[in-house]
């Protein structure tokens, strides 16, 4: 069996898909089961696919339409897989189908009356059958072992700063200023930033780290990720990935604004939310209420655990195996 995952959009969103897409290929390999992305050339240049082990994928061309080229891709892939920042038509599902299964991550557009198996990360009344929730979103493996890598709390407390697309100098600003803020007020911290170069505010964070007294800005790759949740007591998150890896490897976690995908983690205490528009005293409350308390940490990170177990995209991985036996013919999700 084989699959052939796409993953593409624009701005931050195209990471949280390619995180995806890479742990659903993950869980498949491990299951015996070959499989390929297709991803836009422009994201295969920041180190994502080789930091993460994924050799020979599909690069498809800047500034021109990506079906055609996912088209020829698909070759003799038994299944494929969407994970795609806009509307599929009923069209363009058939054709990524070819006859076989087609399974759509995060999806939206009239194709998903055709395809057999949506992945969402909020449920939806429409698509009652569709896999949703924090227990389908799919993770790393090296996420779930992180969390057996943490150590006791440290005497000071760690505050990781993870910062994408989303974020513009504005938003920057308040988030690195409310973190200075809490410390100068007396909270015993230290701030770290793990930022993605397509971070608005890239060339000067350097610069806004050094003014706020603050450790340099590490690049967003996924090992990188990972070890910065490993050592963080606290997680300053804006994008919906990083609030479930950061969940995953028990940290108490702070999500800024509202991503989608959020709402389940919030809604069951797994997480602190505050409004995007949050000013540097509303984010530097929230993380003194963390970084001061080391019971208010566990209840959070236990909630979290209770939410999020990591095993999200080793549930998909099964379901797609399981595609292989469907009648196409009588595809229906909702």
């Amino acid at each position: 069996m084989s699959v052939l995952l796409w993953a593409s959009g624009r701005g931050a969103s195209v990471q949280d898909r390619l995180c995806r897409v890479l742990a659903i290929a993950e869980a498949l390999g491990a299951r015996g089961v070959g499989s390929r992305i297709a991803l836009p050339a422009e994201h295969a240049t920041f180190g994502w696919l080789e930091a993460a082990g994924m050799r020979n994928p599909v690069l498809l061309p800047d500034g021109e339409p990506e079906l055609p080229h996912v088209l020829a891709a698909r070759g003799c892939a038994d299944v494929v897989v969407a994970d795609v920042d806009r509307p599929l038509s009923r069209a363009e599902v058939r054709a990524l189908g070819g006859g076989g299964p087609v399974a759509v991550v995060e999806g939206r557009g009239p194709g998903l009356a055709e395809v057999d198996l949506v992945v969402s990360l909020e449920r939806d009344a429409r698509r009652s059958r569709a896999l949703h929730g924090p227990a389908y979103v799919p993770l790393r493996r090296a996420l779930r072992l992180a969390r057996d890598l943490r150590g006791r709390p440290r005497p000071v407390p760690v505050v990781a700063v993870h910062l994408d697309a989303r974020d513009g100098r504005g938003a920057v600003e308040r988030i690195l200023g409310g973190v200075a803020m809490a410390r100068d007020a007396g909270a015993r911290l230290v701030g770290r930033i793990v930022a993605d170069p397509c971070t608005p505010a890239w060339s000067q964070l350097a610069g806004i780290a050094r003014r706020l007294e603050l450790s340099p800005p590490v690049t967003a790759l996924p090992d990188a990720s990972v070890a910065s949740f490993v050592e963080a007591d606290v997680a300053l998150v804006g994008s919906t990935m990083a609030a479930y890896e950061a969940v995953a490897c028990g940290v108490a976690t702070i999500v800024v604004g509202a991503a989608r995908g959020v709402a389940p983690l919030a809604a069951g205490g797994g997480v602190m939310s505050i409004p995007a528009a949050a000013g540097e005293e509303r984010v530097a409350a929230a993380v003194t209420a963390l970084v001061t308390s080391a019971g208010a940490r566990e209840a959070l990170a236990r909630a979290g655990r209770v939410l999020v177990d990591g095993l999200g995209a080793e549930r998909v991985a099964d379901r797609l195996i399981g595609l292989r036996t469907i009648d196409v013919g009588e595809r229906r999700v909702g």
